[in-house]
């Protein structure tokens, strides 16, 4: 079993909730589907702070310490480039805390959300093919 499985198994629960939201971003479906979304955020939230923690408590910490210095180098550009998602999650979470927000603002909603779940593909990307490799070596 690779070092890595269980953060991969938790992207994998991050990205359906993702595309469960995001394959409700129009407009209408939002106005229409605001405590859904709302509920599916909630739980998004609750799974990536896990799988952060997880991260941030002891991925990272274990790959800094690594005998490789390209190993410490990786990790430490990713916690850079990519170590703020955390508040940024938490930024959106508390703008969009009620379902009534969500639906009163559709269009800002949908653009906020689409940037800041490109954000997390991103990482989600960049992890799996690079840091998650260094970590199962």
């Amino acid at each position: 079993m690779l070092r890595t499985e269980r953060l991969r198994k938790q992207h994998e629960a991050i990205e359906e909730i993702t595309t469960t939201i995001k394959d409700l971003l129009q407009p209408e479906a939002v106005e229409n589907n605001a405590e859904l979304i709302r509920k599916n955020l909630s739980s998004l939230m609750g799974k990536l702070m896990v799988h952060l923690a997880a991260e941030d408590q002891v991925l990272y910490p274990e790959l800094l310490k690594h005998s490789d210095p390209n190993v410490v180098q990786t990790a430490r550009k990713y916690l850079q480039e990519l170590g703020n998602i955390k508040g940024l999650f938490a930024e959106y979470n508390n703008k969009w805390a009620i379902a009534p927000l969500i639906k009163n603002k559709p269009e800002e909603f949908i653009k906020e959300t689409r940037e800041l779940f490109s954000t997390l593909r991103k990482r989600i990307e960049l992890e799996e093919k690079e840091l998650y490799r260094l970590a199962d070596l």
